[in-house]
């Protein structure tokens, strides 16, 4: 009986749909789009980074006055001689200028200017209706140096600008030492030479931790009093710093419970209402009981003569947050 003969199987592929053609479509223009808003934009930040200031010459040159003090004059705030009066960093306890860096700026010795993990706190901070600040110690220098409180893209770009060139030329403990000499810490007050003599009658030099901190505390607000939310404010701020400050090893336990007490008066007598010059000159009873140590990672202090060398105890403090340890709050 004869086979009927087996039909072939089609092989032929049927057609696919042309998604090469469509994602070929969309590369080409993204490229097109690309170009046309990259190109313009990168002439634009050349144009604009052609009108910034040299910032070389702050490697030695110490400036008279800052953009911020000569708006400051113009507004009727300063006298119109006014200038700053230039310290070293030697001429500063190394307790005040890390307490500073440890307020301001933690990884300012570790950055290259920018703090980006901030910066996306910050992003994060603002899309849920809080403000979180981002701006590093170099950023802050561009902008009190060099610029204005405005709040513009051209503005934010010359800072992002004046950060980099900063970096690129000037020293870190340079930078630090102009910031310190530069950033307003009161109705009036510039640098911490003034502002040591302002709040507590002393040369830097003579600042411990609990003045150091303190001025760090003011320093996001300098011209509103220690009232309300500002004092609040204040209050968590020089709390958080001289707790890193003892995680850090800035600080030993006998003087951080020391230094909490003398927190504690402070800011017990301003919610009293007393001024803030009678409050400082208040003693620290010698009945209350002192504050419990909180626990640390490190068993060693870092000598005050090394505190810059050590990078104000960063590494340190670091070692504490790669552990499960508590983080408390103020």
């Amino acid at each position: 009986m004869s086979q009927s003969p087996r039909s072939a199987p089609d092989r032929s592929v049927s057609p696919k749909p042309k998604r090469r053609g469509v994602f070929r479509r969309l590369a080409r223009g993204t490229l097109v789009l690309l170009a046309i808003v990259g190109i313009p934009f990168g002439l634009y930040v050349t144009w604009v980074s052609h009108q910034l200031p040299s910032v070389s010459r702050l490697g030695e040159e110490n400036p008279e006055r800052t953009n911020y003090m000569r708006l400051a004059i113009s507004e009727g705030q300063l006298p119109e001689n006014f200038a700053v009066t230039w310290l070293p960093l030697s001429s500063m306890s190394n307790a005040l200028v890390c307490g500073v860096v440890k307020a301001e700026d933690t990884i300012f010795f570790q950055h290259r200017g920018f703090n980006y993990r901030q910066t996306l706190l910050a992003i994060h901070g603002r899309l849920n209706g809080r403000v979180v600040g981002h701006s590093t110690i170099t950023m802050q220098l561009a902008r009190n140096l060099f610029l204005g409180p405005e709040q513009t893209f051209e503005r934010k770009l010359r800072e992002i600008l004046l950060t980099r060139d900063l970096e690129r030329e000037v020293p870190k403990q340079r930078i630090l030492q102009l910031y310190l000499n530069i950033m307003e810490l009161g109705p009036g007050v510039w640098g911490v030479g003034q502002a040591s003599q302002y709040y507590f009658q002393k040369q830097p030099a003579q600042l411990d931790a609990f003045e150091g901190t303190l001025l760090a505390a003011i320093a996001p607000a300098p011209r509103q009093p220690l009232e309300g939310p500002n004092r609040e404010r204040a209050r968590k701020k020089q709390a958080s710093v001289l707790w890193r400050m003892f995680i850090s090893g800035l600080l030993g336990p006998e003087q951080y419970q020391s230094l909490v007490l003398r927190h504690q008066v402070l800011f017990q007598a301003l919610e009293k209402g007393v001024p803030l010059q009678e409050a400082l000159r208040l003693p620290t009873p010698a009945d209350v009981q002192p504050p419990p140590v909180p626990f640390r990672v490190v068993t060693e202090e870092i000598p005050e003569e090394r505190m810059l060398e050590e990078s104000c105890g960063y590494r340190s403090e670091l070692g504490y947050y790669t552990g499960p340890n508590p983080v408390p709050k103020f």
